[in-house]
């Protein structure tokens, strides 16, 4: 099953500041709303969608996440994850006046399955690489959990999504990307947790984008005057870089390898082929 829209959507307490950063970083603003009688705004990076909602909540290093897929057949996944065994409501009219349902991970993010508002959340997103760059290849929502297995059951079998690509043992390393929306271009991404040692409100998670050329929108962000860390190299052997506004959230930019990260190109791969 795949997802129309895959939408990661954060509550912040600056979002003129945060969307400057992200605006900085190439993100297009789609639309700006109302919700709760505050103001809310999406942005398209790559083959992902950003959602901000200004909200005060205290949390600026984590701030309250949520992921919400867009799809066309509310009630066929809706049945589809009654039939995997996953707990649901029943299906109603959400806040934002759209027919859908809420189910939570054991240990991750809430999860919102939605339908499309016409002429709102139903047209394709406009995906042009730039052949100079750089360019956004894969946009990916990211949270480490406590309940790995119990995470990746939900997300994988409850939900549907198609795993592409992961490490199921040792206890403490294990991770899987699960294939949302456009092709894998936007993707779930759980993290195990059983080591991490983040203990303040909330969930530990960032935003990771996998692009072309990590260096290109490191000089983006400093041209911009945006806050950036150094450039730097992941354990793997490519360009990365860690930036983060005050009021988050935190993203994590990598370069894809040459011929394509794993699993991100081809034939989904899983859990069990990657051993």
């Amino acid at each position: 099953m795949e997802a129309k829209h895959l939408i990661c959507s954060v509550e912040v307490e600056d979002l003129a500041g945060v969307q400057a950063f992200f605006e900085a970083m190439g993100a297009v603003p789609l639309r700006d709303f109302e919700h709760d009688n505050a103001p809310g705004t999406w942005l398209q990076i790559g083959g992902g969608i950003l959602e901000l909602l200004a909200r005060p909540h205290g949390q600026p290093d984590y701030p309250p996440l949520s992921v919400k897929l867009v799809v066309d057949d509310v009630a066929g996944w809706h049945t589809g994850m009654a039939g995997r065994g996953v707990e649901l409501g029943e299906v109603g009219a959400m806040p934002w006046n759209a027919e859908g349902f809420v189910v939570r991970s054991p240990a991750g993010p809430a999860f919102s399955v939605t339908a499309p508002r016409p002429g709102i959340d139903d047209a394709p997103l406009a995906i042009e690489l730039d052949p100079a760059g750089p360019n956004v290849l894969h946009f990916q929502t990211t949270w480490w959990s406590k309940r790995w297995q119990d995470d990746f059951a939900f997300v994988s079998k409850g939900l549907g999504l198609v795993t592409s690509r992961g490490r199921g043992e040792p206890a403490g390393s294990r991770i899987a990307f699960l294939r949302a929306a456009y092709e894998g271009k936007a993707i779930v991404e759980i993290v195990d947790g059983l080591h991490d040692s983040y203990d303040g409100p909330g969930l530990h998670w960032l935003i990771s984008l996998v692009v072309d050329d990590a260096e290109g929108f490191h000089q983006r962000l400093i041209k911009a005057g945006q806050p950036v860390g150094r450039l730097g190299y992941t354990n793997w052997g490519v360009p990365s870089f860690t930036a983060k506004a005050d009021a988050g959230p935190l993203l994590f930019v990598y370069q894809e390898r040459d011929g394509g990260t794993p699993g991100m190109v081809g034939e989904p791969a899983g859990l069990a082929a990657m051993g």
